[in-house]
């Protein structure tokens, strides 16, 4: 920028420009305001689209019958079995006796003065047979206890190796990697002096139970499928005779917990709507929603959802007030768990209709009305912030296209009093020089 600074016209010429050019950026200010005030507004219906995010999974974790009617394990002896539910399974009973858990293979060979000292076990033939089938390894005179278990590790079989010292001697180890019969290991030696075949420690075996009177036999201690939905951990082996009791029952504190988060998230877009809505006396600024017809839609979907009776159900159980979770006067939701649990005990079916019939269930329904504003692509929120976004993008064109027109507005005015000093210049120098030859020729 070219500036006299008034030294020839005695303007201020750099405060002048400045206000003129402050004076034409009025507008773009105004949208930079409106900028602002879309970028406020943006934030807070994406924090709502978060609230009803967190709404819709809640409910989706409660919309299926396996999912409304949680269960859990118990066993009347822990130290022989314990288990997990892991599928869709109903209530149910029954007696387990462990005969025996399954065990893999594991064996020594006899102890030897040193493991680092050769031609101390022979020279022959080592046959080691697992699941991954026969290996032949050979055992010659240059070979130490700790070469063999080199040569034993490097032909990369289903087997772990050791040296264990016992106090008086060293010791090669052999453990198969798995349990279960399927896991069998065993060692045949031609010339050597090893003794691996008279030093089996444990045999590779599956595991023996009986379930409800009937015998079973299963590859590993972890059993899956002997009733379809449950694991079980068989932990040790009962004395002949003795049973432990496995239940499955309804779990109806998981129930309450899934709910309660069902309950939690609602009433977090709850507190958020009111927030924003609500009279208190004073007036709301213009970044607030107040008067949004989405919030007052979001508010009154959800809540038309919450408390309608559902569809196909009958009796004493159609609504979720009927299981404990009402609406409150301030519009949030509360839950009576002990009208919950009650609810769960008398009629469980009627708790599993209400809740998780899928596509029909208040679960799903609420979903559904959440997804219906929140969906990432073609929910209520999401269009309207992508709307949002695009009015923001075509405020930035135009405040780029005004700061274009004011730059060269202010580069105009910069030349313009450029010019205006040098001719007031140019003209006081004139004048100087007038004075001077008048004041010539007088004297």
């Amino acid at each position: 920028m070219i500036s006299f600074n008034g030294l020839a016209t005695g303007l201020d010429t750099s405060t002048l420009i400045s206000k003129l050019v402050e004076a034409e950026s009025a507008p773009i200010e105004r949208l930079t305001a409106k900028q602002a005030l879309i970028d406020a507004k943006s934030k807070k219906l994406t924090s709502l689209r978060t609230k009803l995010d967190d709404l819709r999974n809640a409910a989706l974790a409660l919309d299926t019958r396996k999912e409304a009617l949680p269960v859990s394990l118990t066993s009347s002896n822990t130290s022989r079995v314990r288990g997990t539910v892991t599928g869709g399974v109903s209530p149910t009973r029954f007696d387990l006796e462990v005969v025996s858990l399954a065990k893999g293979a594991r064996m020594y060979s006899n102890g030897v003065s040193s493991d680092s000292a050769t031609g101390l076990f022979g020279t022959g033939q080592l046959d080691i047979t697992t699941s991954a089938g026969t290996s032949t390894l050979a055992v010659e005179s240059t070979d130490t206890l700790d070469s063999l278990r080199r040569k034993i590790d490097d032909l990369d079989l289903p087997v772990t190796t050791n040296i264990l010292h016992d106090g008086s001697g060293f010791r090669l180890q052999i453990v198969g990697e798995g349990v279960g019969a399927a896991n069998a290991v065993t060692v045949t030696e031609t010339g050597t002096s090893l003794g691996f075949g008279a030093n089996v420690v444990s045999t590779a075996s599956d595991a023996s139970f009986v379930l409800d009177g009937i015998p079973m036999t299963r590859g590993s201690n972890s059993v899956e499928n002997a009733f379809p939905g449950v694991t079980l951990e068989l932990l040790s082996a009962s004395p002949t005779g003795e049973k432990t009791s496995v239940e499955v029952t309804h779990d109806p504190a998981a129930l309450e917990t899934a709910v309660r988060k069902v309950v939690d998230a609602y009433n977090a877009v709850n507190t958020f709507i009111q927030a924003e809505s609500a009279w208190t006396g004073t007036a709301k600024g213009a970044e607030s929603l107040s008067g949004d017809s989405t919030l007052r839609s979001v508010q009154s979907r959800l809540r038309s959802t919450l408390m309608a009776p559902i569809a196909g159900t009958t009796g004493a159980f159609t609504t979720l007030g009927r299981l404990g979770v009402a609406l409150t006067r301030d519009g949030s939701l509360s839950l009576d768990a002990t009208k919950l649990r009650s609810a769960l005990a008398t009629d469980p079916e009627a708790v599993a209709k209400v809740l998780g019939s899928e596509g029909t269930g208040a679960m799903a329904l609420v979903a559904q009305q959440a997804d219906y504003f929140a969906d990432g692509t073609d929910g209520v929120l999401s269009q309207r912030l992508t709307s949002m976004k695009n009015e923001r993008r075509g405020l930035d064109d135009r405040i780029e296209r005004m700061q274009t027109r004011l730059d060269k507005y202010e580069a105009q005015l910069t030349q313009q009093y450029a010019k205006l000093e040098q001719l007031v210049s140019s003209l006081q120098n004139q004048g100087s020089q007038l004075t001077a030859a008048m004041s010539g020729l007088s004297s």
